[in-house]
């Protein structure tokens, strides 16, 4: 905190910044702890020798781009299962999501999920701004986190190729033909195929955000005004909360907390569902306008 004066302009600066480290030790019987659960799976893990509730799912290693691409690596898995065919990963076709065989196996399945995200920041901060001038004040406070994940979940129905609602502006940028630079899988109106909607790092995004969470703007009426009327201080003030948000995530709000633990026992939604957003309603702005009489 910092504070001076110079004649009559007053102000006060205060500035906090912190950082938590946390790791898992032991687990009962070593196993991890599977939670957030979401449609028919859970997204995040907790396990010794990482932090808390972190997201497992399958990294993405781009678009399939031709028929080509995915008839070497069938012809490459089935080589290492020991059979005339195989598929590497389902009956992908050009356009679809490519997995990452992670255990080097030849193929894609549930072991090839790995750690994608982590929810906790790197720091968090906050900010106080105090300012006097003759009969104004000012305050401003500010909030914010750096180097935490939020994973999206409300991809698996924004970006859903084969959606009947509304979806994303992203999928604009669907893949449509070889050779294009995209993200977004190809669209598959009618079909039943999810292989694409699989928990992946697709979800995963920065969750790092600097909110200013209020700012007041108020003048205190001299005395001399004020003592006319039998009052001994009047100040008029507006507030504005929530305002302004500084950040690059592509969902409603950032700052998405941690889910809520029911009663004695964890719910889904409990303690180890840290950073999930399925869609939150985002924090509401708020104006205000107030009168401080003092008789």
């Amino acid at each position: 905190n910092y504070q001076e004066k110079a004649g009559d302009f007053k102000y006060r600066v205060g500035f906090n910044l912190g950082s938590v480290q946390n790791e898992v030790i032991q687990l009962g019987n070593d196993q991890p702890i599977n939670s957030a659960s979401f449609r028919t799976s859970y997204i995040s893990r907790t396990q010794a020798g990482m932090p808390i509730a972190c997201f497992w799912g399958f990294q993405t290693d781009g678009i399939y781009q031709t028929q080509e691409e995915i008839d070497l690596l069938n012809e490459q898995a089935a080589a290492a299962m020991g059979k005339k065919k195989a598929n590497f990963d389902g009956k992908s076709k050009p356009g679809d999501v490519k997995m990452k065989d992670v255990d080097g196996n030849g193929y894609i399945d549930n072991n090839d999920k790995t750690w994608i995200g982590n929810p906790h920041p790197d720091f968090t901060y906050g900010v106080n701004i105090e300012l006097d001038y003759k009969n104004f004040d000012f305050k401003l406070f500010g909030q914010g986190v750096y180097g935490n994940d939020i994973f999206m979940a409300t991809i698996y129905y924004l970006e859903s190729a084969n959606g009947y609602w509304n979806l994303l502006n992203t999928m604009k940028d669907h893949w449509t033909q070889a050779g294009d630079e995209t993200n977004i899988p190809r669209l598959d109106i009618g079909s039943q195929n999810e292989a694409n909607l699989r928990y992946s790092d697709r979800y995963v995004k920065d969750g790092s955000f600097f909110r200013i969470k209020s700012i007041q703007l108020g003048y205190t009426i001299p005395n001399n005004v004020t003592k006319k009327i039998g009052v001994e201080n009047v100040r008029v003030y507006v507030n504005a909360q929530n305002f302004f948000s500084f950040h690059n995530y592509a969902g409603f709000d950032p700052e998405i907390g941690v889910g809520r633990n029911q009663g004695s026992t964890v719910s889904q939604r409990g303690f180890l569902d840290i950073g999930i957003d399925r869609g939150m309603y985002p924090l509401s702005k708020s104006l205000s306008f107030g009168l401080n009489l003092t008789f």
